[in-house]
């Protein structure tokens, strides 16, 4: 049976949770405001802004922002009625064109599984990937298990240098065939996923060291540009930029927890400790949020002590309440390194002798993952904090990011992440992950306990909430003068959630949590 296992006053990890919150609640209220007065317009990657609102929608149980993103989504559909062609762009490129459907309406299938027009958009879609309709140029060569291009649209397949490489972008393409996978079954989805993990996985387990990015037709890179061959030469660390990108390391790991194939964790193995370096990066978020995710799966901690070290030996610039946003218009390269893009936001604290410095200290997903390590709330409080600190500012001074969802500049981007870290920022790496005990599935934020308050999704304003690292175990926080019943239902059993055994069917706990007070609980 569930077990109360501690009660206090109220953290400071709870306080900035709600901070966090209730930025996300203003943002939310001001972006539909705006937004509902526009129509999709088609933009690729225009329902990018909205990927930090689904979480928002479990924690809050906000039904209006549901019933905004089924609009969102419903003119999407119109939009691509009129303007696709079989089900697709006509012309594209396989890192901006797949992004709604890979970023937007995977997640509304979250929250509408059974719906059936975005089930059929999204198989219409996969059609495409393997060539499997007939009157449309051939996307993939199976006999040589490679996309012919990077340029792959329904009338156009651009099949000669220098456009005819593959690099890690292309994991975009077999992830939306795995989701269609769990929600259609159909077998030949999975069987390309599978074919398309182990010809990666021979690629980056070929040679110690080399962790390539890019892939060119018989190895030969005359005849493309230099920018891409400067990447492909780039070493180790290039490559790890291009996964984080390609979301090719999250496939890799969704792909080992459906089907236990061992040489898929390798090649992201192989990749953890670039990762785990970079995690000194101030501006970087996917660094502790991917070496997070792959403890959980694999149950290895091994790069723990050298993450720990690294967070431990950064200088902390302020009180992790940022002050000022500042937007470096210098010529920088691109990319700037794991996560990071050159129009990046850069984040400084006002001193009391009125001098201005940089942000030095950890990202808010490097501190989140240092509690995750650690336990400690300290680290919980400041992955948070911060997270607020920047959310405010990010609110007050920046447009939302629908306009470019790849964009570095944009609300969004804080909140969920640019171009090159698509789904890992301030918000959904520490604000969701503490909560829910979120880890990443099928690109999106999966829950692993959801929250209640009677009949309703959600917790209520004043409540905070963390599903505690290790054992399975949450923690209520009622910031409110009122008494609170909260119930929390445990995730049954299944892929993603490996590592701790938890009851096949699940479980539901029921709490009472007086004002003022923190529970801890067992969960089964």
């Amino acid at each position: 049976m569930p077990e109360l296992i501690a009660q206090g006053e109220v953290p400071e990890w709870a306080e900035a949770m709600l901070r966090l919150r209730d930025e996300m609640a203003a943002w939310v209220k001001q972006g539909m405001a705006i937004n509902r007065q526009i129509p999709w317009c088609g933009g690729h990657d225009e329902g990018t802004f909205l990927s930090s609102w689904f979480g928002y929608h479990l924690l809050t149980g906000d039904e209006g922002v549901a019933d905004f993103l089924r609009w969102m989504r419903d003119g999407w559909h119109d939009w691509a009625e009129k303007n696709f062609h079989h089900g697709y762009y006509a012309k594209g490129e396989a890192h901006h064109q797949p992004e709604t459907f890979l970023i937007f309406l995977t997640r509304m299938l979250h929250l509408d599984p059974d719906h059936q027009p975005t089930i059929d958009a999204m198989d219409h879609m996969a059609h495409h990937v393997g060539n499997w309709v007939k009157g449309i140029p051939e996307w993939y060569d199976w006999e040589n298990r490679r996309f012919r291009s990077w340029r792959l649209g329904t009338k156009e397949v651009q099949n000669q240098p220098p456009e005819n490489y593959e690099n890690t972008d292309h994991f975009r393409l077999p992830e939306i065939l795995l989701v269609v996978y769990l929600v259609k079954g159909d077998e030949r989805y999975f069987d390309f996923c599978k074919q398309y993990c182990d010809k990666w996985c021979d690629e980056i387990l070929a040679e110690e060291g080399e962790v390539p990015g890019v892939l060119f037709p018989g190895g030969d890179r005359q005849g493309y540009s230099e920018k891409l061959t400067k990447i492909a030469r780039g070493g180790p660390e290039a490559g790890v930029e291009m996964h984080v990108a390609g979301c090719s390391i999250d496939f890799l790991m969704d792909m080992y927890l459906l089907t236990d194939t061992e040489r898929y964790l390798a090649a992201v193995r192989k990749m953890m400790p670039y990762l785990v370096e970079a995690i000194g990066d101030p501006y970087s978020d996917p660094p502790g949020s991917l070496y997070g995710r792959y403890r959980m799966v694999a149950g290895e901690t091994f790069l723990d002590h050298r993450a720990m070290e690294i967070m431990d030996s950064m200088p902390e610039a302020g009180e992790d309440q940022p002050l000022l946003m500042m937007a470096d218009t210098t010529p920088l390269p691109h990319p700037m390194g794991i996560g990071r893009r050159n129009d990046d936001l850069r984040w400084g604290y006002r001193r009391d002798d009125g001098s201005i410095v940089e942000e030095t200290g950890p990202s808010p997903a490097s501190l989140f993952l240092a509690w995750q390590i650690s336990g400690s709330d300290a680290c919980l409080s400041r992955a948070l904090g911060k997270a607020a600190g920047r959310m405010v500012l990010a609110r007050r001074l920046l447009k939302d990011g629908r306009q470019h969802g790849c964009a570095g500049a944009t609300i969004s981007a804080v909140a969920s992440g640019h171009g090159r870290c698509p789904g890992i920022g301030q918000v959904t790496a520490t604000l969701y992950s503490a909560a829910f005990g979120g880890y990443r599935f099928c690109h999106s934020e999966a829950p692993e306990v959801r929250y209640f308050s009677g009949d309703a999704l959600g917790l209520p304003e004043g409540v905070a909430a963390a599903r505690l690292p290790g054992e399975l175990r949450a923690a209520l926080c009622n910031t409110s003068d009122e008494p609170a019943r909260i119930t929390i239902a445990l995730e049954p059993d299944r892929p993603g959630l490996h590592g701790i055994a938890r009851p096949a069917d699940g479980v539901q706990v029921e709490v009472d949590v007086p004002p003022r007070k923190t529970k801890t609980v067992r969960l089964g």
